[in-house]
């Protein structure tokens, strides 16, 4: 089948744990680049530790934001969500880790990204728009187009330490 391999939506407490997503075959390019892991709308705290996704169209995990307009716990601060990313892997996806967050609910995401492996992804490791991320102890490894990329850098806290990073030449 094609389409996203694990699909987390509107979850109070999402726990993604242990999981290996690979595409195999083909891909159809005429169709809408696909994830082999999304979490949109989480709200409270997640944890997505220990998985591996390889060969996506699209992300190879993205967190997306509730849709415009509606009304969702995102812009109550308190239930902000907080996620954290532990001891993932990403290779031969169009990009490694995708976070696309949307207007100021958004930018109260709180993310925290350990041990997180982005390698040979076609564009880019990990991209990151709005709210707070923390990066620590990961590794972006030749991937084509840029290995961190930070879009509508105003609105978005970013703190890396401890990260290796090499350039494919």
């Amino acid at each position: 089948t094609s389409g996203d391999a694990i699909l987390a939506e509107d979850c109070d407490g999402i726990v993604i744990q242990d999981n290996f997503a690979i595409a195999c075959g083909q891909p159809d390019l005429s169709a809408p680049p696909r994830a082999m892991f999304i979490v949109f709308a989480p709200v409270g705290q997640s944890h997505i530790f220990g998985n591996a996704a390889s060969g996506s169209t699209g992300a190879g995990f993205q967190i997306l934001p509730p849709s415009f307009g509606l009304d969702t716990p995102w812009t109550a601060a308190s239930l902000a969500p907080q996620i954290e990313f532990a001891n993932n892997t990403a290779h031969s996806n169009a990009n490694g880790l995708q976070v696309e967050t949307l207007g100021s609910a958004a930018a109260r995401l709180r993310l925290t990204v350990h041990g997180f492996t982005a390698y040979l992804n076609r564009q880019h490791g990990a991209v990151f728009q709005h709210g707070e991320v923390h990066v620590d102890r990961s590794r972006f490894l030749a991937n084509s187009l840029t290995n961190v990329l930070v879009a509508h850098g105003r609105s978005l806290r970013l703190e890396i330490h401890r990260t290796v990073v090499q350039m494919r030449l």
